[in-house]
């Protein structure tokens, strides 16, 4: 893709309001960088464009928010030294360039630290893997969070995020991926302690706050990015459960805002985001959003994740027609804007993605505006007219 000087469309939708929920999620911009090739200038600066008011030859979305997840394994692969911490430079210059383009476009930026490095990760947990994982190390197993040195690390990789990046226009910081699950965040229960899950969040919470705040007291830490759904085994906690423990335990002192990832869940025989989930008493869908939003009715809601796929994937949730993706899209923005703790909505995802576009599989992910090869869905129009 050729760089572009960049301008709205003359008789396009109406730009997007500043009250406006409606984000986007691009998978390039928040590439983990053990997996290239990194996004570009060029390329970044296109899919931005595409983001927020489009080009001569595309466009644009007027999207208002979207995500970043940082890999917090890539970021700092290695320990910190009697030096001090040490970053990948080259990956800290990518995100200063992806989040210096976002704020230019005027799309707000929420920045998700995620993946556990090898040095940081508790390696008496690496012999019992999550089911169908191989042993031995991977970035879902958690810290341990009675290591001072790990945690103060942690710590110290989110306040020089803030310092980084802060001044850039990312000053919303949310405490990691799904964390109630066991792709990034294992275990959930261990041995008799049900709700291990939720101590380590603990600890990665406070460290966040303590970060983020001794930067600017104005930046906001965001808990929860909850996944929605689980039994409350060690594999997994409901995303109502994983609530309810922050607020026991009194962990709402430590974030100002709370997130969540309603989708309907694969297997599910409503469908409609109107609908509830078949389980209502372990996943939270937008049709019972309120569960969580009445758990803390004072915090602004963030939806960081959220869509429908057209083909399929299971961890994606159930797969749609192109046309009722686009109609599903409609509905969701109007529910979401019906609850005036909900800040933003963020669409997952720009565009569909497969490990080898000239053969997609149950791999990729489905849930994008544009097909691989551009095309645009009747998802991309729906979400153009959103206001």
């Amino acid at each position: 893709m050729g760089l572009a000087l960049f301008s709205p469309l003359a008789g396009g939708a109406p730009k997007a309001s500043a009250a406006s929920i409606k984000g986007v999620v691009d998978f390039q911009l928040e590439q983990n960088p053990a997996y290239p090739p990194s996004v570009d200038a060029v390329a970044a600066a296109q899919i931005i464009a595409t983001m927020g008011l489009g080009s001569a030859a595309t466009p644009g979305l007027h999207a208002s928010w979207t995500r970043v997840l940082v890999y917090w394994d890539g970021l700092q692969p290695k320990a910190p030294g009697r030096a001090g911490a040490t970053y990948d430079q080259a990956y800290v210059n990518r995100l200063r360039m992806i989040v210096g383009m976002l704020t230019a476009a005027h799309i707000k930026v929420i920045l998700t630290p995620t993946s556990v490095p090898r040095w940081a990760s508790d390696e008496r947990l690496w012999a019992s893997p999550p089911t169908d994982f191989a042993t031995g190390y991977g970035p879902w197993f958690a810290i341990d969070p009675k290591n001072a040195r790990v945690v103060t690390a942690f710590r110290g990789m989110i306040t020089y995020l803030a310092a980084q990046l802060g001044p850039l226009g990312a000053t919303r910081f949310e405490v990691w991926n799904e964390p109630n699950i066991s792709r990034t965040l294992y275990p959930q229960r261990r041995g008799k302690v049900g709700d291990y899950g939720v101590r380590v969040y603990d600890a990665m919470l406070r460290a966040c706050w303590q970060g983020v705040k001794s930067v600017s007291t104005s930046y906001i830490v965001i808990a929860g990015g909850t996944a929605p759904y689980g039994n409350n085994s060690t594999g997994s906690t409901s995303p109502i459960s994983w609530a309810r423990n922050l607020k026991k335990h009194h962990m709402d002192r430590y974030f100002d805002a709370y997130s969540h990832h309603p989708y309907q869940v694969l297997g599910s025989v409503n469908t409609a985001p109107n609908q509830m989930p078949s389980d209502p008493a372990h996943m939270v869908n937008l049709a019972n959003l309120s569960v969580l939003l009445n758990m803390f009715p004072s915090k602004p809601f963030y939806i960081t994740e959220y869509g429908y796929g057209t083909g399929f994937n299971p961890q994606f949730g159930i797969q749609v027609s192109e046309a009722t993706q686009a109609a599903y899209l409609t509905k969701a923005y109007a529910m979401a804007r019906s609850h005036k703790q909900v800040k933003a909505l963020i669409w997952y995802m720009l565009r569909d993605w497969a490990p080898n576009p000239a053969h997609p599989d149950t791999d990729g992910v489905y849930t994008g505006l544009q097909k691989i090869d551009g095309t645009l869905k009747k998802s991309w129009t729906a979400f153009r007219n959103v206001q």
